[in-house]
Order: structure tokens, then C-alpha cells, then sequence
């Protein structure tokens, strides 16, 4: 799958259905062309062993308004790549949840982040956290050569995260710049 011909929307449901198509098989390499992918207000959930490659973090461009986040990975091995990914949903008005752009989930193990251009942007009022990364409960997080930006909500922040209990969480940080404001 890589051709972005069709409109934002269009080609935002070809991915969806890439992506479901995939089902439980590993090792797989999605390559998206330059264009918008418009996930509408769905996420986008990556599973184990999965990589999303783009032409380029200004030029391949992934965007939704989900509460939660624009993509959510799940599982290990983990790859996303040279994309913008932005989400302008809402999020929660608690004070634990909130919207972001990438959202790493429990679990995750050896999810690897490479020139990314993450952004959560809201510019109505509301009181939940926006992040442009938020990890959760991950064991390990790698982000390489990638800009973080989030807007709006009570608390506006690069990245959140939190450590699983009991464990050894790792979260190494290359050559990132990051921007929050409220």
C-alpha cells in the first residue's frame, strides 16, 4: 500500500483498510506516498511488528480528531517514520486523559520513533492534557530526529509519560525539539 491519489479522506480510509487487513500477521511494512491520509475521527492502531514509513515527516501528513490520539501503538517492534501525524480531537476534560498525536500503549516494547513531526492541536478551550507523545505504561521508547508540538487544554506538553510498575522503563531521546503552549 502507498498511493496517495485519491482525497485526504479517501486515501485516509485506504490506510484503515490496509492496516485491518494486516489482522495478525507480522512483519509488515506500510509505505505511504507524499499526501494526506484522513483518518477522519478514528486512531489508527499498529500492532506488533508493524512499521509506517512515509516520504517525509513535511511532505506524508496522517491527521484525526479522536479523543485519544491520531495512532496508537500497540505490541513490539513498533515503526513509525518520516510522517506528520496531528490530532485536533478534544480529548477528555479528566485530568489523566488527554489527546495526542502518537500514543504508545501498554505494553509496548521497542517501539522506535524516527523524524516524526508530531502535533496536538486544539484551539477551543477545554481541560484535558494535550501531548503531542504520550507514552503509557511502554517498556521501551525510542524517538530519533522529531518535533513535538502541542496546543491547547489545561495542560499542553511535548510529552507525557508513565512507567509500568515493577519494571524498567527506557526512553531514549535523539535530536528532539518540542513546543507547548496552553
Amino acid at each position: 500500500f502507498n498511493p496517495a491519489s485519491g482525497t485526504d479522506l479517501e486515501n485516509g480510509n485506504a490506510l484503515k483498510a490496509a492496516v485491518a487487513a494486516q489482522g495478525t500477521n507480522t512483519n509488515i511494512s506500510i509505505q505511504l506516498d507524499a499526501g494526506g491520509y484522513d483518518l477522519g475521527s478514528d486512531s489508527l492502531t499498529l500492532n506488533s511488528r508493524t512499521s509506517l514509513i512515509g516520504a517525509g515527516r513535511d511532505i506524508t501528513f496522517i491527521g484525526s480528531t479522536n479523543a485519544s490520539a491520531a495512532i496508537t501503538l500497540s505490541g513490539t517492534s513498533v515503526t513509525l517514520q518520516d510522517l506528520l501525524v496531528r490530532n485536533t480531537g478534544l480529548g477528555s476534560d479528566t485530568a489523566i486523559e488527554g489527546a495526542a498525536a502518537v500514543r504508545v500503549m501498554n505494553g509496548a516494547n521497542s517501539a522506535r520513533l524516527n523524524q516524526l513531526n508530531f502535533r496536538s492541536d486544539v484551539i477551543a478551550a477545554t481541560t484535558g492534557i494535550r501531548c503531542a507523545l504520550w507514552i503509557e505504561d511502554a517498556d521501551f521508547v525510542q524517538v530519533d530526529r522529531s518535533l513535538m508540538f502541542a496546543r491547547g487544554g489545561a495542560s499542553a506538553r511535548g510529552i507525557c509519560a508513565t512507567a509500568p510498575a515493577n519494571s524498567a522503563f527506557q526512553l531514549l531521546l535523539s535530536g528532539i525539539e518540542t513546543q507547548a503552549t496552553s
